[in-house]
């Protein structure tokens, strides 16, 4: 390529319009490879992408890769994005995908709420979650303090069942034991108990008891994937084990496994949920930018 060549220039006469937030060039004039290369060098030039070019396909199609330090910045943003949580308190750490996030919160459900955040990035393909709970002198309880508050949670929370659960404080750190039908009132009962002052952490020790049709179950689970609006469903796999289920093939991100595991948990009867769902290399951390 001619270095004497203004790419500034170059990417000025180019619609840069954004598609999900990736920028497309098209090229109505341009149809040699060397010519469709300048365009993309140009654009990166100037900064309208921050990564640099991974391929370039012969229909003209480049793919970039996302950078750990895109994802750390991302992950920042998503953190200060969120009204509850202070990210100051909060640090993260990038390597191959791999996001870790450490720091010191006054709540559980900030430790459960920061790892949400960065689990919608795109491009995350872990979060090891390292935030410490240390509770303000202001929400400090003692165990029976947080026992009485749990129970007062329960009976006015109308999904759950509160005579089939027992509870267990210990140094704020709250475990819940009982047998139910459905998973939807383990979620109940865990978020009901997540909020309060002086809670560092919650053990769901709750089982799902009930008898299943097991091609019923599949058909519906899948039934449920194919309905979804971000959901592939046809790179995932569902398999049932008794009232076991396992998924297994590819997702595009973490987000959209953590949805294809709700889905699964939707189903009438099933106890566990076997999550195998990778995020694909060139899905979850690669963007495409299309030269048309």
């Amino acid at each position: 390529m001619d270095a004497s060549i203004d790419l500034v220039s170059v990417y000025k006469e180019l619609p840069m319009p954004v598609a999900e937030g990736v920028p497309v060039v098209y090229m109505t004039e341009m149809k040699q490879f060397t010519e469709r290369q300048l365009a993309v060098q140009a654009a990166l030039f100037v900064g309208k992408l921050r990564v640099p070019i991974h391929t370039m396909g012969a229909e003209g199609k480049v793919t970039v890769m996302r950078t750990d330090a895109d994802i750390q910045k991302d992950v920042m943003d998503q953190l200060k994005w969120e009204p509850f949580l202070n990210a100051e308190q909060l640090g993260v750490a990038v390597k191959n995908g791999i996001v870790t996030l450490s720091g010191i919160v006054d709540s559980y459900s900030k430790k459960i709420g920061a790892e949400l955040a960065a689990r919608k990035v795109v491009g995350v393909r872990i979060v090891a979650e390292e935030i410490q709970v240390g509770s303000s002198p202001l929400f400090d309880r003692t165990d029976t303090e947080i026992a009485e508050g749990i129970l007062n949670a329960l009976k006015w929370h109308t999904a759950v069942p509160e005579e089939l659960l027992k509870i267990k404080v210990e140094k704020g750190v709250v475990s819940l034991e009982g047998e139910v039908k459905w998973n939807f009132q383990r979620e109940a009962a865990v978020n009901a108990v997540k909020n309060l002052a002086g809670v560092r952490s919650v053990n769901n020790y709750m089982t799902i008891r009930s008898v299943i049709t097991p091609d019923d179950v599949r058909e519906k689970i899948s039934a449920s994937l194919a309905r979804h609006a971000v959901i592939d469903a046809e790179k995932i796999r569902v398999e049932l084990s008794g009232n076991r289920v396992v998924l297994s093939g590819t997702v595009r991100s973490l987000a959209e496994k953590d949805d294809a595991e709700h889905a699964a948990w939707s189903a009438p009867g099933v106890a566990a949920v076997d999550n195998r769902l990778t995020v694909a290399v060139g899905e979850g951390d690669l963007s495409t930018v299309s030269i048309l």
